[in-house]
């Protein structure tokens, strides 16, 4: 993520000496971006993993229930994926991507065909 910032033995994080900086001025720079990066890194562990190339941020997962995406899969039927994509993630406070959205789509539809007498999702 960032190329200042390498991996050491023990997966600790190793940022630039500013003693070993050039100018007063650099070091003291270095320093006060050092801090801020500790500061970052420690502030949401969960949200990060240190790597053999540094560190990573961890995405989000979004679960919704089996009825959410059955709605989810009727709407893009109706209004198309990127449509529903952005209506859904602004209505649930989400991200959903436009291939998330596809992928619902693929599935209801193989379920429906599978079971065709039932209704999936008989709440909405």
């Amino acid at each position: 993520m960032w190329k200042f910032v390498t991996v050491q033995k023990h997966g600790e994080i190793g940022l630039p000496d500013p003693l070993k900086a050039s100018t007063p001025e650099k070091a003291k720079r270095m320093a006060a971006v050092n801090q801020t990066t500790e500061q970052s890194l420690n502030s949401g562990s969960h949200d990060t993993t240190i790597t053999k190339r540094g560190v990573k941020r961890k995405r989000e997962n979004n679960n919704c229930s089996p009825n959410t995406r059955a709605k989810i899969a009727k709407y893009v039927i109706d209004n198309g994926n990127t449509r529903a994509a952005r209506h859904f993630s602004s209505v649930l406070n989400m991200n959903i991507g436009e291939s998330s959205v596809r992928f619902m789509k693929k599935a209801y539809l193989a379920k429906k065909k599978e079971d065709k007498t039932a209704d999936i999702c008989p709440c909405i």
